[in-house]
């Protein structure tokens, strides 16, 4: 069973994986800008999300191409709060912590969302 808790806002970024520790090369500099003041506010979170697996799909477009809702049609709704450790350059590393879903579209460029987060409940 799951309930929603207090809704948030995040950056996202695109995962293939999230267990644990993680490091992820990011290309955006508009979102390592967004990532970097996060963690200077001391609020170093992002909702990590994977891109739906769409064999047939028409699009020759790289996920990394996509903006916007564009790109939030081709996340998954349900991700993961991940905490900013480090970054360095282009070099990201998250920590994955509870999940997350997105409700909203907040910001286009980098894409920013309104989230609930998710927990199971015993």
């Amino acid at each position: 069973m799951i309930y929603y808790r207090a809704k948030s806002l995040v950056q996202c970024i695109i995962i293939s994986r999230m267990y644990g520790l993680n490091v992820i090369l990011l290309q955006d500099p508009k979102l390592l800008a967004a990532l970097a003041e996060s963690q200077r506010r001391q609020a170093p979170y992002a909702g990590a999300f994977l891109v739906k697996d769409e064999a047939d799909s028409n699009t020759e477009k790289n996920i990394n191409d996509l903006k916007g809702k564009e790109l939030l049609n081709q996340l998954h709704e349900v991700g993961t709060l991940a905490q900013i450790t480090s970054i360095q350059g282009e070099q990201v590393v998250l920590i994955g912590h509870r999940r997350l879903r997105i409700t909203e579209m907040v910001n286009e460029d980098p894409l920013t969302v309104k989230v609930d987060h998710l927990k199971a409940r015993h």
